[in-house]
């Protein structure tokens, strides 16, 4: 028995190896493009390698079952040169996909480019290195193994030791993921993923034939043999389906950019702001919102629009890259391997336009920096680059802080970085639980800490308070008059409402949950505004977080962009406007809400037309989706 647990323990050993030397090969492919500090780095391979030891654990436990039932040294020793060899040729695959946590699929053998990536790469000497490291130590390993429990004595209890170590580094691993903000592409072991991937990727049922048809029908009548994805991905700016006000607004931005007056197009996302805390949607009663509502006077304000999910991060996957973002669809976490194309991508070659993200939070969060960095996104801005002194909470730079140094840094591009244009976005943060007041916070504001009954009724006033600021910094540098601001809530939330503005609507929580502001603003709108003899206009069409990219892609004239949204300003909308919010998928339109269970398996056929569409449209989206990512295509 003593032997069955010595090989048990050398398995162990090897295995840690193989990890290691695994991770020293494939860490330049997984690293963030961004770059990473030594430290960073450390901390990254740290967690890796944590979760290694606990599937090192796992393997040795395998061969001790195996040792036990007498299968000995053979099926010990033929499991790690497997392993092994699969850690060798698991770095060919890494630095294909550059992504490690994709599982593999036998179809890529069909794909020449795969074949010819890896053919080439794993005749690299540091692959057969690994292999024939690993390899020619299984003596010394079990050699090493056996002498220290000869002398032990007692290699059960270190077996039961080493148990106990795995268990509780693994569970360590767990918390540092998040503490120190690692990468998810480093976070977790294949077999990890493997399993998370299989629970995550439940896919609906193929359409039929008859429903692939009733969606080419309802989104593009005239067509013939396009594909799905053409129908649910495809061309969001077609001028041809733009009213006068879209095109009257691209013109001015036209009219700007060869005047060399360097006009910008900025939306400004706006944490957790929903319209029952705003006060346009509420006129004649006390608001939280003055600032906001006296920018609504002057501006094109949408009342119907909703969020493509509940996470900041799929609205600005919505708003840049026209995708319908959520929680479980984001490409920032879980889906990167899924091929998008964002506007930055689109206009990095168009070497005039100047692309930004400013963000008060952790740019390692969500890895949304890295994410942006990878889609060519410019200049990045995040909480680590903000002086020590700005007020803070525990999810970054206070909003006012942040957005008067966002002011600065805007005047400054403007003045030394040479462009015809930019196109940027800023992300607040104060207005998220715990709802946490700044010290730059007003006075007034300061002393109302204990009559408000809920702490967010606070912060909202604070967001608002420094966009007032905001934009009085942006008229008073002389930026306004040739921008275009898109002001956009990110998503909404269950906290009970300052206002029931849905008081009697069945589908009350999904809105509260969904519905967003969206008011289009700056010098440039206002322009528009004044030569149609308008003071403001409200748009009362349902609209979606994704249609943002659709007009941006409009105003920079990109004709190649393909989104899942369409555009804010349509002659018609053929596409249903969606909001996946967590526990389901919602259709404001309807306001039917639809659990994930459901969506999969309901019968679209008995759905009322409206629902049908949404459901469809979803399914497919959701294939598509799900399938590049188990497949990696």
């Amino acid at each position: 028995m003593k032997n069955v647990f010595s090989t048990a323990l050398s398995a162990f050993f090897v295995l840690v190896a193989a990890f290691i030397v695994h991770r020293a090969l494939t860490f330049d492919a997984l690293t963030p493009s961004t770059g990473m500090a030594w430290s960073a780095m450390a901390q990254a391979v740290a967690v890796g390698i944590l979760s290694d030891i606990w599937v090192a654990f796992i393997g040795s436990f395998c061969v001790l079952i195996a040792g036990i039932v007498r299968l000995e040294r053979l099926i010990a020793t033929s499991l790690i040169v497997s392993l092994a060899f699969a850690s060798a040729a698991h770095q060919a695959y890494v630095e294909y996909f550059r992504f490690q946590i994709v599982p593999f699929h036998l179809t890529y053998l069909l794909d020449p480019d795969f074949v010819k990536a890896n053919g080439r790469s794993i005749l690299n000497g540091a692959v057969w290195l690994n292999l024939i490291l690993i390899v020619s130590l299984l003596p010394a390993f079990y050699k090493i193994s056996d002498i220290f429990l000869n002398k032990l004595a007692y290699h059960k209890l270190a077996y039961l030791a080493l148990a106990l170590i795995a268990t509780l580094s693994h569970n360590r691993n767990i918390i540092l993921r998040m503490r120190w903000f690692v990468p998810e592409s480093l976070q977790l072991n294949t077999f990890e993923r493997l399993y998370a991937t299989t629970l995550a990727t439940r896919l609906p049922a193929p359409l039929s034939l008859e429903q692939v048809n009733y969606l080419k029908q309802s989104i593009f009548p005239h067509s013939e043999n396009l594909p799905v994805e053409s129908i649910i991905k495809r061309k969001a700016t077609d001028a041809r389906n733009v009213d006068d006000v879209g095109k009257d607004i691209r013109n001015i931005f036209v009219e700007a950019r060869t005047q060399g007056r360097k006009p910008l197009v900025i939306s400004l996302l706006l944490e957790s702001l929903r319209p029952s805390e705003t006060g346009y949607f509420a006129p004649g009663e006390p608001s939280l919102t003055p600032y906001l509502d006296n920018i609504a006077t002057k501006s094109i304000t949408f009342m119907n629009a909703y969020s493509t999910g509940s996470v900041t991060r799929g609205a600005q996957e919505a708003i840049l890259c026209g995708y319908f973002g959520s929680r479980d669809t984001s490409l920032m976490r879980g889906n990167a391997i899924v091929s998008a194309e964002c506007l930055p991508d689109l206009l990095k070659t168009r070497k005039n336009v100047h692309t930004f993200w400013y963000h008060g939070g952790e740019g390692r969060f969500d890895s949304q920096a890295d994410f942006w960095h990878m889609h060519h996104v410019k200049e990045i801005i995040s909480q680590r680059d903000f002086s020590e002194s700005f007020a803070r909470t525990d999810w970054g730079i206070g909003d006012l802080s942040f957005l008067l140094d966002a002011a600065e840094r805007i005047e400054t591009l403007r003045s030394n970085i040479a462009f015809d244009a930019g196109l940027g976005m800023l992300l607040t943060v104060t207005n998220h639980i715990p709802w946490q007041l700044p010290t730059d916070a007003p006075q007034s504001l300061q002393k109302m800490r204990a009559t408000e009954d809920h702490p967010s009724r606070l912060t909202v006033s604070y967001t608002d308070f420094a966009l007032g600021n905001f934009v009085d910094s942006l008229k008073k540098k002389g930026i306004w008059d040739d921008l275009i601001l898109v002001l956009v809530s990110d998503h909404g939330n269950s906290v009970a409402p300052h206002r029931e503005i849905y008081k009697f609507d069945p589908a009350r929580d999904y809105r509260l949950q969904s519905h967003i502001n969206l008011v289009v603003s700056g010098g440039l709108v206002e322009q528009v505004l004044k030569r149609k003899n308008l003071e403001a206009m409200t748009r009362m069409e349902l609209v979606s977080q994704a249609d943002i990219a659709g007009f941006f892609g409009f105003l920079f004239d990109v004709d190649e962009a393909q989104f899942f949204g369409e555009s804010l300003f349509l002659l018609a909308r053929r596409s249903p406007v969606l909001s996946d919010i967590e526990q389901g998928l919602f259709n404001p339109r309807t306001g039917r809400f639809f659990s994930k269970k459901e969506l999969i398996e309901v019968d679209p056929a008995l759905q009322p037309e409206a629902d049908r569409l949404g459901i469809l449209y979803f399914r497919s989206f959701l294939r598509l989706i799900m399938q590049q990512t188990i497949d990696g295509t």
